[in-house]
């Protein structure tokens, strides 16, 4: 036991005294504890007692069943919500992910010794102070990871485990302990087990952390091979990760960033791994279009420097999708002109979509233009504005258009 105080919101504070005071035992517990200790912002209080969820019910005025399967409920105290879970005890795993049944316990031990890292097993109570059964403190004075208990359990248990170990080391900065390491290797093929929106998941946290050189640390194994589909260990380097921590904290924009890296030879292979990761259809545009940008850029970049260019590239990728290819491009190019002339567009709002043209597809269907022509005329006339912006007036559009319709329209008839 730690006799350090923690000073709890009064909502926390009052939750605890509310269990205790009904003779339940009751503690904050897992990365709430953990962050206090290590003098980050504590913004996530979960409580655990030997209460039942019907005694929890019994206590409190206003809650919510959460996660009753887990004996989770959420209790509101002044509108603040704090989850509460009994102690259990986990059964047998059966699909590598998730136990077969639960059961209630009475007993800290029994819920402490489920969890999956030592720094995430400590719980705290005004009255009693810290409780540390596995070594958490001198785990977190140590900047260390490691598994309660016996690791190749852990993973085996849940393979979930080995992807949270490599985001906790990227976000806390941590080292990992060589048992926990050497368990990781030996059950890595089990990530398999483990769903593709899971692992998204964990992998964009781990990419937006603060320490993301820390994936290193697990260049022995081939974990990240499967989540990104390429040998990652073998082409991502120690200073491309330094490079990434400037970028951002975009998800989008660190994957692309990873995925060019990866995939320099091809945009097919990009596309695969953003399918298998199941990104949206938004986030795979964004995605693409970063990636294609930066390409373009790379293969003719004096182009870039050319206003009618520029103005079709943002007709394609939108404003929005070039500035963000511009944090990835200037970590290896002098780009500054480019944004300039980027800049001086945007601001002078100089027309390059088919919606800035002071003519639309109605007047030009009461010239007479008929289905196709009617798009493919728009399309001759933004061509015509982006090389010229001072040609968007309506009365040179539409002398444009008549011309058009002479050499185009009536010749097909």
């Amino acid at each position: 036991m730690n006799t350090k105080i923690i000073n709890l919101p009064d909502e926390i504070s009052l939750a605890l005294k509310t269990l205790n005071q009904k003779g339940f035992k009751a503690y904050l517990v897992g990365g709430a504890v953990r962050d206090f200790l290590m003098g980050s912002a504590v913004s996530d209080f979960d409580i655990t007692t030997d209460a039942t969820p019907d005694e929890i019910h019994s206590l409190f005025q206003k809650c919510i069943d959460t996660g009753l399967s887990h004996g989770t409920v959420t209790v509101i105290i002044n509108h603040v919500h704090i989850e509460i879970t009994t102690f259990r005890q986990d059964g047998n795993y059966i699909d590598h992910r998730r136990p077969e049944s639960i059961s209630y316990s009475k007993n800290l031990c029994d819920d402490l010794s489920r969890r999956d890292f030592t720094i995430n097993a400590l719980a705290y109570n005004p009255s009693e102070g810290i409780i540390d059964m596995y070594g958490g403190i001198d785990d977190i004075k140590n900047r260390i990871l490691r598994c309660v208990g016996c690791a190749r359990t852990r993973f085996e248990e849940d393979a979930l485990r080995m992807l949270r170990l490599i985001r906790f080391c990227a976000k806390l900065g941590f080292d990992t302990e060589k048992d926990t390491l050497l368990a990781l290797i030996n059950k890595q093929h089990l990530i398999e087990y483990v769903s593709k929106e899971r692992i998204r998941e964990e992998i964009i946290k781990t990419l937006l952390a603060d320490y993301p050189e820390k994936m290193l640390t697990f260049s022995d194994s081939k974990i990240l091979d499967y989540v990104f589909g390429n040998d990652f260990f073998e082409i991502i380097k120690e200073s491309d990760l330094i490079d990434m921590k400037s970028l951002p904290k975009l998800h989008t924009l660190r994957i692309a960033y990873i995925l060019n890296k990866l995939y320099k030879q091809s945009t097919d292979s990009v596309k695969a791994a953003i399918n298998n990761l199941k990104f949206s259809n938004n986030e795979k545009k964004e995605i693409l279009d970063i990636v294609s940008i930066i390409r373009k850029y790379m293969s003719q970049p004096n182009k870039f420097t050319d206003k009618y260019t520029l103005k079709k590239a943002m007709a394609k990728y939108s404003i929005e999708h070039i500035s963000m290819s511009f944090y990835i491009l200037s970590l290896y190019y002098d780009i500054s002109h480019v944004q300039k002339i980027f800049g001086d567009i945007i601001n002078t709002q100089e027309p390059y979509l088919i919606s800035h043209l002071n003519i639309n597809g109605k007047d030009l269907l009461n010239m007479g233009f008929k289905g196709i022509d009617t798009g493919d005329c728009l399309k001759y006339l933004i061509d015509k504005v982006t090389k010229n912006p001072s040609l968007n007036t309506k009365e040179i559009l539409t002398k444009e258009a008549e011309k058009y319709y002479a050499e185009k329209c009536i010749c097909k008839d």
